[in-house]
């Protein structure tokens, strides 16, 4: 900014040298109002290079309240002025390192923007969600500008996102789902994303877990969330997240015809079972019709009520243990007898009847052996 103010316009370097030693709103005011025969003959200031000038510490309000006021940059393209001040704050950035005056400066922008009713108002706040998360980051070493953040597209971010959200001081989930969410091009992005590493490295597992419970319940989307709880590879075998997936939102809209059976589609199964590929899991859920859809997360949600009926016995059991048994009738056979066993040995609780539990999941198509 007035590092290299000799580069930013035909503006007389004089003038701009005024500008960047102003330090109140009376000065900058008094330069702006008072052109000299210098300014007269050349391209007069514009907004881009007023605030390219203007001190970096300069107090983000007070810079507003004098621009508002001048007429000869009041009338400046709502283009330019929302890009003129985007660059602003990434210059703040890259030169002073102080994230967190850009973000001042871009929140005091928007608030002027939203009071304006501006439509472009929402390139502000794309740039102000990057400044937040660097804001985030400021106790870790962090390599990246608002300036290169700005240039990414949403794919980029979400990588990017993705490989500084973990670690010894990671991002906390409101954080990220105020930026995710918002946005419908960075959600998208963030759930393509997801659909192709569910799978994979451990450290994904533990940040998806963290995300999924802690955030908000539409942080991701329902298909990612059934591929998490059916992927035999997936990241979330324990019957506890299961629960709370099976409690969230979206699970709610489930007609209670759907509630009936455990049975998922063919399709569905082979693609769950599938090891170290959760990416074809997620595209079978995406493709389903809105009765298929809704027929699986009925499924779903049988699966967890039979694994906690299987626990009341005595008899744990995995959503993944559960699939793998309805997919063989010796496999149930097996398991029933085991499941009979343990909860002979098992010091039940008293309201736990063994044969009405049994009943209920047969019919619930658990347990087709006892037919």
């Amino acid at each position: 900014m007035s590092s290299d103010i000799g580069n930013s316009s035909s503006v007389p370097t004089n003038v701009l040298l005024r500008v960047s030693a102003c330090t109140t709103p009376e000065e900058l005011s008094q330069v702006l109002s008072a052109p000299t025969a210098e300014v007269a003959s050349q391209q007069p200031l514009d907004a881009a290079t007023l605030l390219h000038a203007v001190a970096e510490c300069f107090d983000a309000q007070q810079l507003l309240s004098v621009v508002s006021g001048n007429n000869a940059l009041e009338h400046t393209a709502q283009g330019d002025w929302v890009a003129a001040c985007i660059q602003r704050a990434e210059d703040i950035d890259q030169w002073t390192g102080r994230i967190d005056w850009a973000t001042r400066w871009l929140e005091q922008v928007l608030a002027a923007q939203e009071a304006k009713n501006s439509p472009i108002a929402h390139t502000i706040q794309r740039a102000l969600d990057h400044a937040y998360i660097l804001c985030a980051m400021q106790t870790t070493a962090i390599d990246t500008t608002l300036g290169q953040l700005n240039a990414m597209d949403p794919s980029q971010f979400v990588d990017w996102l993705v490989s500084r959200a973990s670690g010894p001081t990671p991002v906390d989930a409101a954080t990220l789902s105020s930026v995710i969410c918002r946005r419908s091009e960075y959600r998208d992005a963030w759930n393509k994303w997801w659909g192709r590493q569910l799978g994979l490295a451990p450290w994904h597992h533990e940040l998806f877990k963290r995300l999924a419970t802690e955030g908000p319940k539409d942080m991701f989307a329902p298909e990612i969330l059934l591929a998490s709880v059916l992927s035999a590879s997936g990241p979330c075998g324990s019957i506890e997240y299961a629960q709370i997936v099976a409690h969230m939102p979206f699970m709610a809209s489930v007609p209670e015809r759907c509630r009936r059976s455990a049975r998922l589609a063919p399709e569905v199964v082979q693609a769950a079972q599938a090891q170290g590929n959760t990416e074809n899991l997620v595209c079978v859920l995406e493709t389903q019709k809105s009765e298929a859809k809704d027929q699986t997360m009925g499924a779903v949600a049988v699966l967890v009520h039979a694994v906690d009926l299987m626990q009341t016995l005595g008899f744990g059991m995995s959503i993944h243990g559960m699939l793998a048994m309805l997919a063989s009738d010796e496999t149930q056979r097996r398991t029933l007898v085991r499941a009979i066993r343990t909860a002979l040995q098992t010091d039940l609780a008293p309201d736990v009847s063994p044969w009405r539990t049994f009943l209920q999941l047969h019919d619930l198509a658990i347990l087709d052996a006892l037919t």
